[in-house]
């Protein structure tokens, strides 16, 4: 029923759910044997589309139990709430559990019901947060509107697996994101109305009056609420599909076995993970569920690791391993920053100075400051969830953050050198390996001096696409130049560099440019910097022998390329440079401040050639996790005051490494 999911454990369906093949092989198959026309035509295949799309509105009105409300299609649940912005609420009360899209209408945020002042505006309140999946009162809806409040209830999440009965709980505004329900199609919502409500847009869009004249203007709008709302032309194929997503929830067994299967999912996870202990005693997951009712619960699990000091994890690196054990969950504030603020108990002052100073922002891999998330974990159950996937997860959780595992290393025998000195001419492409290189407090000479940017000025990373590693990229006496795999395009990207300083002539030829575009298949362009775009130390230092000692017990043998190092040295005891920190030390006569060990994540299974693998991460999470983080290499910071001139760093043997 869900071939895309393939070896993946889906456990963000609370982000969206998997669309199942029945609902797009039903979707398709009517597309493709029968004939829709534009419903404000009044062609037969009109006609026809038309009465399927009133069908699909009576279908919906059933599920709700009502028939005193009416369904407006929009783009999405984000558009059904500026809808409502423009019906001219004096004032608006918006829940802090709010989704983003809501805590949009602007307004004044309250915690609770009773907050609600006994004058006229409008109430804005998720039916389940999204963060938590804890429930609101349903019968806050008719104490609002006793407060002469007309009520906006988000059930975006709510009705991923429950279904709103608008007969007992008659709310004036509802809102429904339908791939929320079905996972198909995307980009369409709608807006529930209450039937007594006389509204109209101030947007004239077609289908939406009855007759109209201009110079002077003359206007009729259109009786029905949905079709004075409805603006333009309706996304008519996707809408005749909602059938097929309603076609298989019946075949499940209904909204309410639906509901059943997934608490049974939900409450099963919260036991386990609440049961999760270090030999210590101490819980593994900080779990945010507060006096839980399964009444008053929805099947999402929102949570924190601890490690056995009780300091925090970081979510980024827990995320960053789950996916490469195939699981998809969701990180972050997942877009509803009140919730977030409150379980992880930030202020908005922290949230401030964690943007001002820390330069933290939405979807960034900050996920700890000064000790504290900065966002959680987020596991939400859906229709193509089992009880086995609940089970591998808990087994994820015991063999990557509970069990320990030993490993033994042989010291080494080898004479002490630095093998490679690499530099990274273009961020995220390959590296090239010189002989020497002048070292400056930016690092070695032109690296990470260029990156490729998108057209919305965002870095085009490894991470993001890995194909980027196939590109075979040339330095020679300062310029650049790259090569797509089959060699058949070639292009200079930097030209005139000084060999003997760091500054000179930059250049970008749009034929460099193009051949980027070209092997990306988008638009992209490159950046010059003259220091460097390193992310956060300017140099890397592995070992080889940590490597060999690695490779022991990793099932895929791996090189020092996936470690993107700019200096790789051996004739050390394996992971002795992890002691390093907050060291200075001697290298050929050069300086290096040890700022910090370099954390790890899923850019090392990166090859080459540019496919993806699970390791060597999977096997260095168990090897070498410190502190809720997996290491690997150490971070220099060069030292001109304490080495000697000429500032150059060489490969070759040394006698020892000397400290500063």
């Amino acid at each position: 029923m869900f071939p895309q999911l393939k070896s993946a454990i889906y456990l963000d369906n609370a982000g969206a759910p998997p669309p199942p093949t029945y609902v797009l092989e039903k979707t398709f198959d009517l597309l493709k044997h029968q004939l829709l026309g534009n419903p404000h035509s009044l062609g037969p295949s009109s006609f026809e589309t038309q009465t399927q799309i009133n069908e699909i509105r009576h279908l919906i009105l059933k599920y709700l139990n009502t028939d005193q409300h009416s369904v407006v299609f929009t783009q999405n649940a984000t558009h059904a709430i500026q809808l409502v912005q423009h019906f001219g609420f004096n004032q608006v009360y918006v829940h802090e559990f709010s989704h983003t899209s809501l805590l949009g209408l602007g307004g004044t945020v309250v915690s609770h019901v009773d907050q609600l002042p006994a004058q006229s505006g409008l109430f804005c309140y998720p039916a389940q947060c999204n963060f938590s999946g804890t429930r609101l009162p349903l019968d806050w809806i008719k104490r609002a509107q006793d407060k002469g409040h007309s009520v906006l209830l988000d059930t975006a999440s709510y009705a991923m697996t429950s279904p709103m009965d608008l007969h007992k709980y008659p709310v004036d505004f509802m809102i429904l994101s339908f791939y929320k329900l079905f996972g198909y199609p995307s980009g369409l919502g709608c807006l529930i109305v209450k039937n007594n409500l006389k509204l109209k847009s101030s947007y004239l869009g077609g289908g939406t009056v009855d007759a109209i004249a201009i110079e002077p203007l003359y206007l009729v709008h259109k009786p029905s609420t949905s079709a004075r709302l409805e603006t333009g032309t309706l996304p008519f194929q996707e809408i005749v599909s909602l059938r097929f997503g309603f076609e298989y929830i019946e075949s499940l067994g209904g909204w309410y076995q639906l509901r059943t299967q997934t608490m049974d999912l939900f409450e099963s996870c919260f036991q386990l993970m609440s049961g999760l202990k270090y030999p210590n005693g101490q819980p593994l997951c900080k779990l945010y569920v507060q006096d839980y009712q399964r009444e008053m619960q929805g099947p999402i699990l929102a949570f924190n690791l601890l490690q056995s000091d009780t300091n925090f994890i970081g979510y980024y690196t827990v995320m960053r391993l789950a996916s490469v054990c195939q699981f998809h969950i969701r990180s972050g504030c997942f877009c509803n920053p009140g919730a977030c603020q409150k379980h992880l108990g930030l202020s908005s002052i922290q949230i401030q100075e964690n943007h001002q100073k820390h330069g933290h922002v939405c979807g960034d891999s900050i996920d700890l400051i000064d000790g504290k998330p900065t966002g959680a974990l987020r596991l939400s159950f859906g229709y193509c969830n089992t009880p086995q996937d609940v089970d591998k997860w808990i087994a994820f959780l015991e063999e990557y953050f509970i069990q320990k595992h030993e490993y033994r290393h042989q010291p080494s025998e080898a004479q002490l050198q630095i093998e490679h000195l690499v530099v990274y001419p273009i961020k995220s492409c390959r590296g090239v390996k010189v002989e020497q290189s002048i070292v400056t407090r930016s690092g070695l000479q032109f690296d990470r001096q260029w990156k490729i940017v998108d057209v919305h000025e965002r870095p085009m990373t490894l991470r993001k696409y890995p194909q980027l590693n196939q590109l075979q990229i040339c330095l020679s006496d300062g310029i650049v130049s790259l090569k797509t795999p089959d060699q058949t395009s070639f292009a200079t990207l930097l030209q005139k560099m000084d060999n003997t300083t760091e500054t000179g002539d930059t250049h970008q030829s749009e034929g460099a440019q193009s051949v980027m575009c070209s092997f990306l298949k988008q638009s992209c362009t490159f950046e010059h910097s003259s220091g460097s775009f390193s992310n956060t130390s300017p140099l890397l230092l592995v070992s080889q022998d940590s490597i060999n000692a690695l490779n022991e017990h990793c099932p895929e043998q791996v090189s020092w390329h996936v470690f993107r190092p700019n200096v790789v040295i051996s004739g050390l005891d394996p992971f002795v440079e992890e002691t390093w920190k907050g060291k200075t030390l001697l290298l050929d006569d050069q300086a290096f401040y040890v700022t910090d060990l370099c954390e790890r994540c899923d850019m090392i299974n990166i090859r080459l050639d540019g496919t993806r693998s699970r390791e060597p991460l999977l096997t260095l999470a168990k090897m070498r996790k410190q502190s809720g983080k997996i290491p690997f290499g150490v971070l220099l910071e060069h030292l001109p005051e304490h080495s000697k001139a000429p500032y150059v760093l060489k490969t070759g043997f040394i006698h020892e490494i000397q400290w500063v």
